[in-house]
C-alpha cells in the first residue's frame, strides 16, 4: 500500500511540473510573438522632408483620460498619430480598424460595457513599429 501511494505521488508531482513548466514556455512565447511586430517592406527609401516631420509626430491619447467614469453606454476615443495612419482600437465586444486623417488626428465612437472597460489602442508606426497604449474607462448606471 505505501509503495502505491508513494508512486502516485511521484507521478502527480512529475505531470504537474511538466504541465506548469508547458504553461510557462507557452506564455513566454505569446507574449514574445505580441511584442515583436514585424512587417517586411521594400527597399528602404530616403526620406524626404514631409516624411521627417511625420516620424516627429508622436502617438497620444487625448480623450478620454485613464479611469474616466461614464455614465452612457457610448465613448469617444479621440488622439493624434501620423496622418493617413491605421489606429485599431480593441474594447471588450469590438474592434474599430480606422485611419488618421490629413492632420494626424482620429476619432471612434466605442460602445462600453458596465463595469470596468479595457480598451486597447494600437498605432502602425511607419508601417513597422507597434505603439500600444491602454486605456481603462469605467461605465456605471449608477446616480452619484
Amino acid at each position: 500500500m505505501k509503495k502505491e501511494v508513494l508512486a502516485a505521488t511521484i507521478i502527480g508531482s512529475l505531470l504537474g511540473l511538466f504541465l506548469a513548466f508547458g504553461f510557462y514556455k507557452a506564455n513566454r512565447a505569446v507574449k514574445n510573438k505580441a511584442q515583436t511586430v514585424s512587417i517586411p517592406t521594400s527597399a528602404p527609401a530616403q526620406p524626404n522632408a514631409t516624411e521627417k516631420i511625420e516620424e516627429e509626430i508622436e502617438f497620444k491619447i487625448t480623450d478620454p483620460k485613464d479611469f474616466q467614469v461614464f455614465f452612457s453606454q457610448t465613448a469617444t476615443i479621440s488622439g493624434q498619430a501620423a496622418k493617413n495612419s491605421p489606429i485599431v482600437i480593441t474594447t471588450e465586444n469590438d474592434e474599430y480598424i480606422i485611419l488618421t486623417d490629413e492632420t494626424g488626428k482620429f476619432s471612434q465612437p466605442c460602445k462600453l460595457v458596465k463595469g470596468i472597460n479595457e480598451i486597447d489602442v494600437s498605432y502602425l508606426k511607419n508601417m513597422e513599429e507597434l505603439e500600444e497604449t491602454n486605456l481603462n474607462l469605467i461605465y456605471t448606471t449608477d446616480k452619484i
